[in-house]
């Protein structure tokens, strides 16, 4: 699999909020992120040799591909444009928040997360430098640590040990200091990525 130059991989605007179901960002504009949307999901369908998204949709069902993903995520996008015009702000909502846990499937099946995308960033250890990172990488970082944690069937609870984890690159999460748990709940709270579970 091809993966897409830094200018084109697509920058996660959903905040999730518990299990499966998302918010969208109150940066949201409907008009330029719609288009990015379709944009970046029809490059990773290039990347993955499709044109149509309704055939990538159709033949990655049964697996549930980064193509079938990318190609859900046109299709409502584009009904999310259709609804718009027709006023139907409902359904337009609906396609919108679909289009977007859809963008953030097709991201996650179709990039290593933190990887070698943040490889100039790690130091000696393999930590992640956070000093580093402006506040839109961090916040896309995280993102899609917590969006990745999910999919994985993490308890919710757990979210900021295991992303703490991943960025200091301990060996498991029972060795993460309280203090950088303690640091990284506030910030996915903060940013509305995970929800409080007192």
């Amino acid at each position: 699999m091809i993966n897409s130059d830094d200018e084109n991989e697509p920058i996660i605007k959903a905040k999730v909020i518990e299990g499966d179901s998302i918010s969208l960002s109150p940066n949201w504009n409907v008009d330029t992120d719609l288009t990015d949307i379709i944009a970046k999901c029809s490059n990773i369908l290039k990347d993955c040799g499709y044109k149509d998204y309704a055939l990538a949709i159709q033949d990655g069902r049964e697996e549930r591909t980064v193509f079938h993903y990318a190609g859900l995520a046109i299709l409502h996008a584009q009904q999310t444009q259709a609804k718009i015009k027709e006023h139907g702000t409902e359904d337009a909502v609906y396609n919108a928040m679909r289009a977007v846990q859809f963008q953030n499937l097709a991201i996650m099946h179709h990039t290593d997360l933190g990887i070698d995308k943040w490889a100039d960033r790690k130091s000696s250890t393999g930590a992640l430098l956070i000093g580093k990172f402006s506040g839109e990488e961090l916040l896309e970082l995280r993102t899609e640590m917590v969006i990745r944690l999910r999919l994985e069937k993490v308890m919710e609870a757990m979210i900021p040990r295991h992303c703490a984890k991943i960025e200091g690159n301990y060996l498991s999460t029972g060795m993460v200091p309280k203090n950088k748990v303690d640091k990284m709940r506030k910030y996915l709270l903060d940013q509305g990525l995970i929800q409080n579970s007192k």
